[in-house]
């Protein structure tokens, strides 16, 4: 996916797009957390301007703004990065690299099961080989994936967003359980 925004005169110099579904429920019916993963390949525009960059936020709502998201990061022409949880800029400013993974993992207590059952939700921001943090983003009910791009001073401007998946993540004990199960039937055809 290529999001882009075009100067023109009078035109728009941020641009949105939201998939349209409340990732939440499928967590919720499944109790397992979520990953949201996808490779940014570039953010075009000029290079050395800060003004000029792509994000993507997890809210509440379709299509906030990444400082209204509780999960989100933003990456700059100019190479550097900012991270946000819960409204508030964390974990420093890392750098990323073209075709990086970039990674939020949504998840209740201890990083497993599903973070939107009424407990606290947890955000763990993954960049790269950098892994930000993981962060309390209290409790959350929805879970709604928003890209946006930049172009404040009338370049062109956007980013790459490639190889977008969401995958729910089994907790450790039954992925143990099952490996465990499978070591017994393998031992027991051996005898």
């Amino acid at each position: 996916m290529t999001l882009a925004t075009f100067p023109d005169p009078g035109g728009a110099n941020f641009g949105r797009v939201s998939l349209n579904y409340n990732f939440a429920g499928i967590a919720n019916s499944l109790d397992q957390a979520l990953v949201f993963s996808f490779n940014l390949s570039r953010v075009f525009g000029y290079t050395g301007d800060t003004t000029e960059w792509v994000s993507f936020t997890i809210g509440d709502t379709q299509m906030p703004f990444i400082t209204e998201g509780y999960a989100g990061a933003l990456f700059r022409a100019n190479g550097g990065t900012e991270t946000w949880a819960g409204g508030a800029a964390v974990g420093g400013t890392p750098s990323w690299s073209a075709n990086d993974l970039v990674s939020i993992t949504l998840s209740g207590a201890g990083g497993v099961g599903s973070g939107f059952e009424g407990g606290s939700t947890f955000a763990q921001i993954q960049i790269g080989a950098n892994n930000i943090g993981t962060f309390n983003v209290g409790s959350r009910s929805t879970a709604y994936l928003t890209f946006s791009a930049s172009n404040n001073n009338s370049h062109f401007g956007g980013g790459d967003f490639d190889n977008l998946s969401v995958t729910a993540v089994p907790e450790p004990s039954a992925a143990l359980l099952g490996g465990l199960s499978a070591f017994a039937l393998l031992r027991r055809r051996r005898a």
